[in-house]
C-alpha cells in the first residue's frame, strides 16, 4: 500500500495576537495558549502523522538572576533573614557590589581569582548560609554552611566556584504534543517537546535549525487548543521580559492511497475495445474477455 503526505506548517509566535499569555505576569512571554480549530483532525484515511519544529527564534531576554534563583536565606546571630537581589545579568563584580548594598556594613563578600570561590563574611555576628536559598548556586554552594571565626572574623568559604553563566539551554514544553521525552530528572518532563541550546549571548537571540529533521509520532486524535511554554530545565516558566518568540510547528500527514474507480467511460471502452484504460495513467491493460 503506497502512502500520499500532506504537510500542514503553523507559524506561531508569542506575541498576545497569536495566541493567549497564561503568565500571571504577560510580560514574561513563555506560557500561550493557542486556539485552532480543525488544526488537525484524523479520519480513517490518515496512516500516521508525525510533528516537528522546523526552526524557532527565541531572544536571550532573560535574566541570569531572575525571579527563580534571587533569594539567599541565611541565619545571622539567631535571627533568620531573607535577601533579595535585584534581577538583571550580573557578573562576579557587579555582584560583589550589589551583595554589600543589600546586605549591608557588617558584611564582606571576596573572590578568589584563580578558582572563583567566594568567601564571605560578617564582621559582628555568627551566620549560617541556609541551602533553602535560590541563589545557592550562583554563589557556589547547596547545602546549610555555618561560619566559623578565622582570624577574629565570621568567615565562610563556598565549596564550589561561582557559576554567572547565562541559562545553558531553553526547554518548550508542550503536553498536547510531546512524546514522553525526559530532561533534568523533573517528574514535569513528559511535557518536553525539545531543548535548545542557549548559544547566543545576553540581548541576543537564540536561532534554532532542525537540521536533523528529527520528528515525534502525533498520537492524538485531533488537536485544536494546546498550550507552549518556555521553561529552563527544573520547569521554571522564563522570563522574556516582553519580547516575544517564534516558530514554526510541522505536520507531516501520511494518507493511505486508494486507486479510483474507473469512469464510465472507461468502463463503455473496456467493452467496446477489450482494454481497460485506469484513469489519470497514461498505460493501457489489454484484457482479454
Amino acid at each position: 500500500m503506497s502512502l500520499v503526505q500532506e504537510t500542514k506548517m503553523f507559524n506561531l509566535s508569542t506575541r498576545s495576537s497569536c495566541g493567549t499569555i497564561l503568565n500571571a505576569d504577560p510580560n514574561f512571554k513563555s506560557q500561550v495558549e493557542y486556539n485552532i480549530p480543525n488544526m488537525i483532525v484524523r479520519d480513517e484515511s490518515i496512516e500516521y502523522i508525525q510533528f516537528s519544529i522546523p526552526e524557532a527564534v527565541i531572544p536571550v531576554s532573560f535574566f541570569t538572576i531572575n525571579e527563580s534563583n534571587c533569594l539567599l536565606n541565611l541565619i545571622e546571630n539567631g535571627v533568620t533573614k531573607v535577601f533579595s537581589f535585584t534581577y538583571g545579568n550580573y557578573n562576579a563584580n557587579y555582584f560583589i557590589t550589589e551583595f554589600k548594598k543589600v546586605l549591608g556594613s557588617n558584611w564582606n563578600i571576596t573572590l578568589n581569582a584563580y578558582n572563583n570561590i567566594f568567601t564571605i563574611t560578617n564582621s559582628v555576628n555568627a551566620f549560617t548560609l541556609l541551602g533553602s536559598s535560590s541563589i545557592d548556586y550562583i554563589l557556589g554552594f547547596s547545602d546549610t554552611l555555618v561560619s566559623s571565626v578565622v582570624n577574629g572574623i565570621n568567615t565562610i568559604v563556598l565549596p564550589r566556584c561561582c557559576n554567572f553563566l547565562p541559562l545553558p539551554r531553553v526547554v518548550i514544553r508542550c503536553a498536547e504534543l510531546a512524546n514522553t521525552c525526559m530532561v533534568g530528572g523533573s517528574s514535569s518532563s513528559s511535557d518536553v517537546l525539545m531543548t535548545i541550546a542557549n548559544n547566543s549571548k545576553p540581548n541576543g537571540q537564540i536561532y534554532y535549525l532542525n537540521q536533523s529533521q528529527s520528528r515525534l509520532l502525533f498520537r492524538h486524535h485531533e488537536l485544536s487548543r494546546f498550550v507552549v511554554s518556555f521553561t529552563d530545565d527544573d520547569g521554571n516558566l522564563l522570563n522574556f521580559n516582553g519580547v516575544s518568540s517564534f516558530f514554526t510547528f510541522q505536520f507531516d500527514i501520511y494518507r493511505k492511497f486508494t486507486p479510483k474507480l474507473p469512469r464510465f467511460s472507461n468502463i463503455v471502452e473496456y467493452v467496446n475495445n477489450k482494454t481497460f484504460i485506469y484513469p489519470d495513467e497514461e498505460d493501457t491493460i489489454e484484457m482479454n474477455v
